[in-house]
């Protein structure tokens, strides 16, 4: 927490779970202190990550959004 802001995290994988692990950006969030992790497997090139526009529509002034990229 910052300030009593949470900290949230978001990470995306562009391929089904089945073929793609999201658990290593989850771990790293939560490393970089992440409290609330927002999961979607979406196309980086996807006009609509809806649980990235979650996270941005939820997300009280002060709170940390931060982002984990497949790679």
């Amino acid at each position: 927490m910052r300030d009593g802001a949470t900290i949230h995290g978001y990470a995306r994988c562009s391929t089904n779970e089945e073929r793609q692990d999201i658990d290593r950006q989850v771990r790293e969030l939560k490393g970089q202190g992440a409290e609330k992790i927002w999961l979607e497997y979406e196309h980086g090139d996807s006009a609509c990550k809806e649980q990235q526009k979650l996270m941005l529509e939820v997300a009280e002034p002060g709170s940390v959004p931060g982002w984990r990229m497949p790679g």
